[in-house]
């Protein structure tokens, strides 16, 4: 449950900067489809695509928070280096649609928020 941000600032001595911002998030969907293909007993490669529907409403849409629906694409590559040890690389492209908030902004960040993000990873995993 994600209901409320809180921003104590009291320890600091800026008892006045503190504040509790309320959230009015709603339950959403998401959506994701993935295959893997063994091409060869050491190598295979991973597919996928996912939507994900934001839980925010335009209201609480802001810099500190800007978040969005969202399309992705994901790719992997896995090689099997020895019986048990597998280096992989992966990527995901997560494009965040555009999120105008129409005047309803509660705090005056009214605006329209543009968003990507490229998340690549390689790891090495052995088990024993």
């Amino acid at each position: 449950v994600f209901d409320q941000t809180v921003l104590s600032f009291s320890p600091v001595g800026r008892p006045a900067f503190s504040q509790t911002i309320p959230h009015n998030w709603t339950n959403s969907w998401s959506y994701r489809l993935g295959m893997n293909y063994q091409a060869t007993p050491k190598f295979n490669f991973a597919l996928g695509v996912l939507y994900d529907q934001t839980a925010q409403p335009d209201a609480d849409v802001g810099p500190l928070l800007p978040d969005a629906n969202r399309t992705g694409y994901t790719f992997g590559l896995g090689y099997k280096l020895g019986k048990s040890t597998v280096v992989e690389f992966s990527n995901m492209f997560l494009f965040f649609h555009n999120r105008n908030t129409n005047g309803q902004q509660q705090d005056n960040y009214n605006g329209i928020y543009k968003t990507f993000a490229d998340l690549a990873v390689i790891s090495l995993r052995t088990s024993f």
